[in-house]
């Protein structure tokens, strides 16, 4: 995969086994970058690029997930966990056994119900159509430890849901590089290669240190690509 922008004759390469990093020296461009990504506009942005796969196609700019608000994570956001409910239940319905276990518990929680209600003077009752999706949603169904765990952790959870949820997704990161040591660092870039997620940090400040994982492209003030 590449991202490429347009005027500035810049290509990054997002290859398999690494990590990328673009790191761009002019804050003006720096931010014209992050709006076009934030924008998901590609071509169109204010800062035209593409996305492009191995074979040079263009690929939906959509299919980036650009964080650009560290130190939180969009771990509970809309788009991610409903794909999160719609992934659960195909493991449902692909496994047969789980599948018919869980309506049963769900006739029997049903039926438990009802023996509750009939103290009632009305008549009332549960929903004949149940389905493990309004259930995951009822009892917010997520990531766990939330806000009990490290920057760190969360990042890695976060990694591990868009495995989950978005596989073909480019996960960028905006200025990720100050939040976290050079060994949290070389641990989240090994978890990225790991779980197979695309991983592309963007960052404004210069950084000496060499990661064995990572692929660095410079955009310098002069708008020359090293």
């Amino acid at each position: 995969m590449r991202l490429r922008f347009i005027r500035l004759d810049c290509d990054v390469l997002i290859a398999k086994g690494k990590v990328s990093t673009l790191e761009v020296h002019n804050e003006h461009v720096f931010a014209r970058m992050v709006r076009a990504l934030i924008s998901a506009s590609g071509k169109y942005a204010m800062e035209p690029y593409l996305l492009l796969d191995a074979n040079d196609k263009a690929i939906r700019p959509q299919s980036a997930i650009v964080v650009n608000s560290l130190p939180s994570l969009p771990l509970q956001d809309r788009n991610l966990v409903a794909r999160l409910y719609k992934r659960v239940v195909q493991l449902m319905e692909s496994d047969a056994t789980k599948y018919t276990r869980l309506h049963e518990l769900a006739a029997q929680l049903e039926n438990e119900v009802s023996q509750i209600a009939e103290g009632l003077w009305g008549d009332y009752g549960l929903a004949s159509d149940w389905n493990l999706e309004a259930y995951l949603k009822a009892f917010k169904f997520s990531s766990s430890g939330l806000g009990e765990d490290s920057l760190l952790d969360n990042c890695i959870k976060f990694f591990d849901l868009c495995v989950d949820v978005a596989p073909d997704s480019l996960v960028i990161l905006v200025n990720s590089k100050s939040f976290f040591t050079q060994e949290e660092l070389a641990i989240l870039f090994d978890h990225a290669v790991f779980c197979g997620v695309d991983l592309l940090l963007i960052e404004s400040w210069p950084c000496d240190t060499v990661y064995e994982l990572e692929c660095k492209t410079v955009l310098d003030q002069h708008f020359l690509v090293m």
